[in-house]
């Protein structure tokens, strides 16, 4: 319960391989920071800065976020099935993926990640990497799920490792 998000980052950044291996990517790109040059209407908010960025075998990148696993957490979700919902830091991670993927929409921001990391992106996957398999509920993740886009995937890690483990088993 006590891991901070950073500690997560750190691993992926040392162990590239993992990552890799795990979203079958070509390469990655750990916390750059990315400048709103068009788009945002908050003059607090300079720019912004995903966890990771995975470049896909065809060249374009999807948007991933990591969130603690929340061991402390029985369950990812909340409520009943009509009403199923996230807990609030779930939706935190979401609302960051959102506004990640806005960011990629404006022409400027778009031709200035080229410019600066080589990025283009085109209707990107966004990953939000949080939980484990005892407090993952897949049917609840489904329900809860019900209003956002279809590009939107949310993982436990050990999911993540899981496909680390296929993937490398595979090779």
């Amino acid at each position: 319960p006590g891991l901070r998000e950073t500690s997560i980052g750190e691993f992926i950044k040392l162990n590239g391989s993992f990552l890799k291996s795990a979203f079958e990517c070509s390469d990655f790109l750990y916390e750059k920071e990315f400048l709103w040059l068009e788009g945002n209407p908050d003059p607090l908010e300079k720019s912004i800065n995903p966890d990771l960025l995975i470049k896909r075998s065809d060249g374009l990148y999807d948007i991933c976020d990591l969130k603690t696993p929340k061991l402390d957490k029985k369950n990812l979700t909340q409520g009943g099935h009509k009403r199923r919902r996230f807990h609030d830091y779930i939706d935190e991670g979401l609302a960051q993926l959102a506004n990640y993927d806005e960011y990629f929409t404006f022409s400027k921001n778009i031709d200035w990640a080229y410019k600066e990391y080589k990025v283009r992106m085109d209707n990107p996957l966004l990953y939000l990497i949080v939980g484990n398999y005892e407090n993952l509920n897949s049917e609840h993740i489904r329900e809860a799920s019900r209003h956002l886009k279809d590009r939107y995937r949310i993982i436990d890690f050990d999911t993540l490792y899981s496909m680390y483990i296929n993937k490398s088993l595979n090779k």
